[in-house]
């Protein structure tokens, strides 16, 4: 109970976010099955429980008494509650896709904003809402962000179609009177005012800088073509100095060292350098632009946009978009030759980068990602094919040894066994793609007949040994007297002797008749005398020593 106490106190102090909402009221009964329940009497910040609680605030105001939880579910449910977070989520996506498909649309789905709804609202009611048909002149990237940031609300495109239309779905918590006319034209105003903002930094962007003069000497460094938006915003980046890391330089050298590292990279790929040369260039020049200025969820995907309308190809124009790709194990891996080198040369110059400054994951902590970009360069060189060696990159044996966990973790989630990943990966293997192939072509052998016997062979024959060894009784040590005489053609290089003959018999100790003590025990192989040759299990000897007992 003073935990409890001291839980609601903490929540009462500014700034304390100990509680999704405000605490209003506690309910707290206790009570069998057949029994009168009773309330537990206790106390948070000045608020006593109770068996009281309460339903919608508009629709059902009125107190309502609970006495075990199927009452508090019954009660809430009549009085305009869904006390079931799944469930509100599963009339949200119904009810938004039987009013959208009434309408000839199709809801884009956002199961993120659908979490996210579902636990703003209790009594969920899906309306259909309107903007102006001029709005789409924007791209649909910034529309939906726009509309799913600032109102919580889903975007729709005719049935069959990718483009968006200028309607979208909101979800109130109320079921209105008028059927949710002023509901829609309030949040219609407001998606209308972030639309209006968000055309103008589309508008802004394809526009010349003020300052373009400024910016000659950086378009040099860059070779870059002054007179088209997206390179002068590079150049722009590259001026203003804007810090990459403390340790490792501005955008702008971090942009010059992916150059020259993707300049490597592009005959391993296969990749037309000049079109690699131009997507590094132009790769972060839209972290410039006042539309990833205002949402940098679209880096990449605006720089694309910009770069087809300035005239550039469309593997540039792709690579731009996707060299931050993939951006978890669910994103899809570039495809085109351009975006791999550039996807590569950005996540290996990230990598070597921290590394260098020892800014390397600890435990939990990865703030810079390294993990993901790690795996990332494993899924573009083994989900494409790319036979590129990480010791010509790099000669960090601590970093190579960091893609090998992050290689492990990859192939055993493809259903890889572990233990014949193990006996391929060697410490030095830097070809990950052919230990990828080379524990593919291990586990489809071990899956074969000839593999499955030679498993069951190999695990019968070490039954039969350890059997063995537990029967071996423990022996007296015994010297070995070097032989003078060599024997012919011996392979053996060590001597051999005659053990040594003693009188008489010991206890336990089986006699060997006289033919048998011409065998010769050998100095390698420490075989037993004549005396104890039965008495034991024969260990292996080398093959003079047998073929001289057999002779």
């Amino acid at each position: 109970m003073g935990q409890i106490d001291a839980l609601g106190a903490a929540s009462a102090e500014p700034g304390a976010l100990r509680w999704v909402r405000p605490l209003q009221s506690i309910v707290c009964t206790f009570g069998t099955e057949i029994e009168e329940t009773k309330v537990i009497d206790f106390e948070i910040d000045g608020i006593v429980a109770s068996n009281i609680t309460y339903g919608h605030r508009f629709h059902a105001p009125d107190a309502i008494e609970v006495k075990r939880f199927a009452d508090y579910a019954a009660g809430l449910e009549k009085a305009c509650v869904v006390l079931d977070a799944d469930r509100r989520k599963d009339i949200i996506r119904d009810d938004a896709a039987n009013l959208a498909f009434a309408n000839g649309l199709d809801v884009v789905e956002d199961e993120g904003l659908l979490d996210e709804v579902a636990g703003l609202v209790e009594y969920p009611q899906v309306l259909l809402g309107e903007f102006e048909q001029a709005f789409l002149e924007i791209p649909d990237e910034i529309i939906r962000l726009t509309i799913k940031t600032n109102q919580k609300c889903f975007v729709v495109r005719k049935h069959g179609e990718d483009s968006l239309t200028n309607k979208f779905i909101l979800i109130a918590n109320i079921a209105a009177s008028d059927g949710g006319k002023e509901i829609c034209y309030g949040n219609g105003k407001v998606v209308r005012a972030r639309l209006s903002d968000a055309l103008h930094f589309w508008h802004m962007d394809q526009r010349d800088l003020p300052d373009l003069n400024t910016l000659a000497a950086s378009g040099a460094k860059f070779d870059l073509d002054l007179k088209k938006p997206l390179d002068q915003r590079m150049a722009k980046l590259d001026a203003l100095d804007v810090t990459f890391h403390a340790k490792l330089g501005s955008q702008g050298e971090r942009v010059h060292r992916i150059r020259a590292l993707a300049k490597d990279l592009a005959p391993v790929v296969g990749a037309d350098p000049a079109a690699v040369d131009r997507a590094v260039v132009l790769a972060k020049a839209d972290l410039r632009t006042e539309a990833v200025g205002e949402f940098p969820e679209l880096q990449g995907a605006m720089g694309r946009k910009y770069a087809v309308l300035q005239g550039e190809s469309e593997d540039v124009a792709a690579a731009i978009e996707e060299h931050y790709k993939p951006l978890g194990p669910s994103d899809v891996v570039p495809r085109g030759k351009v975006s791999l080198t550039v996807a590569l040369a950005d996540k290996l110059d990230t990598l070597t980068g921290f590394w260098s400054i020892d800014e390397k994951p600890t435990g939990s902590g990865d703030p810079y990602a390294l993990r993901r970009a790690a795996l990332g360069v494993i899924r573009i060189i083994l989900e494409r094919g790319v036979r590129l060696r990480l010791l010509s990159v790099f000669d960090d044996r601590d970093l190579l040894s960091f893609f090998h966990d992050r290689f492990k973790v990859y192939l055993r989630d493809q259903g890889a066994r572990y233990d014949l990943i193990d006996a391929v990966l060697s410490p030095d293997a830097d070809d990950l793609e052919t230990v990828a192939r080379r524990v593919e072509a291990l586990t489809k052998f071990l899956d074969s007949d000839d593999g499955k016997n030679l498993v069951a062979g190999e695990k019968r024959a070490g039954q039969l040994l350890a059997a063995e060894e537990r029967r071996r009784p423990e022996l007296p040590k015994r010297s070995i007297r070097p032989c003078s005489r060599p024997m012919p053609n011996a392979h053996c290089t060590r001597p051999f002797s005659r053990p040594r003959r003693r009188h008489g018999k010991r206890p336990g100790v089986k006699t060997i008749s006289p033919p048998w003590r011409r065998f010769r025990a050998c100095a390698c192989r420490s075989i037993p005398s004549s005396r104890m040759f039965w008495s034991m299990p024969m260990t292996r000897p080398c093959v003079p020593t047998v073929w001289r007992f057999l002779r």
